[in-house]
């Protein structure tokens, strides 16, 4: 088990992650980049709450999905299935979009020794990069 004994704070462009000492296993993720997205603050996500986060589907602008299957990269994308299209009606109602990015965090944590470390995540409009940053961190 990995505990997190000191503060981490990285900082971006209107985006940042931090890690803090906790007895408990703890993100908070809060999304504010586009305006079918308004604003979702989290949800919070512990141990015990998986079933809430584990179907959440990725989402892209309908711009990019069509210029990655243009280029033949988004092959296994099914818009309404699989992917949500940030621009349609359907998204602005759709708490999933924080569900995903946390779902990005955890894949991204998963480096560490699989999830086995107690500390809590604060997380805004923080993305892979910032994720990858924060496991370099933690790592000794």
């Amino acid at each position: 088990m990995l505990c997190i004994t000191e503060p981490i704070n990285i900082r971006g462009k209107n985006k940042s992650i931090k890690l803090t000492p906790s007895k408990n296993f703890i993100i908070d993720y809060l999304i504010d980049w586009h305006p079918a997205i308004k604003n979702q603050y989290t949800f919070r996500h512990t141990l015990d709450n998986y079933k809430e986060i584990a179907f959440a589907k990725t989402f892209a602008e309908s711009s990019h999905i069509k210029n990655l299957q243009m280029k033949n990269r988004a092959k296994g994308v099914v818009v309404g299935e699989n992917c949500i299209d940030i621009d349609s009606e359907i998204a602005s109602n759709s708490t999933e979009f924080v569900k995903h990015k946390i779902l990005d965090l955890l894949g991204d944590l998963s480096l560490l020794y699989g999830l086995h470390f107690q500390g809590k995540i604060t997380a805004i409009n923080a993305g892979h990069k910032l994720h990858h940053e924060l496991v370099k961190r933690i790592l000794p």
